[in-house]
């Protein structure tokens, strides 16, 4: 696999560092971060990508940065990540189903879009 912006191998040593396009504490064991996150978060949409990435982010780079302070960042995402998990488990748990067929039924819809029962 390539870096994105580079496209070097990834793996590859990297010495040459840029504070704003490639800054150290983002490009450890010769993994930048930014590709670790693209790979962590494929699959992933709206809130759920946002928090899996920035958590990640903050436990890649907490020693190089900011410390403790990056950790507490990183359990905030995580902490968001499980309310909207447990939200969304909610939601589903409460979502009329079909008594036939058991399909869940969209909100304001009279049949079921399944068997057309109602």
């Amino acid at each position: 696999m390539k870096d994105s912006e580079t496209g070097e191998e990834l793996g590859e040593a990297r010495t040459t560092f840029d504070p704003v396009k490639k800054p150290k504490h983002y490009n450890l064991g010769g993994i930048e971060c930014i590709d670790a996150l693209a790979a962590a978060t494929t699959g992933l949409e709206g809130i759920d990508a946002v928090c899996t990435a920035n958590a990640i982010k903050y436990l890649w780079r907490w020693k190089h940065k900011n410390g403790v302070e990056d950790l507490k960042k990183a359990i905030w995402y995580i902490e968001k990540l499980i309310s909207a998990q447990r939200l969304i488990a909610a939601v589903e748990k409460v979502s009329p189903a079909c008594h036939r067929c058991n399909t869940p039924w969209p909100a304001g819809q009279e049949r079921c879009p399944t068997c057309g029962s109602n």
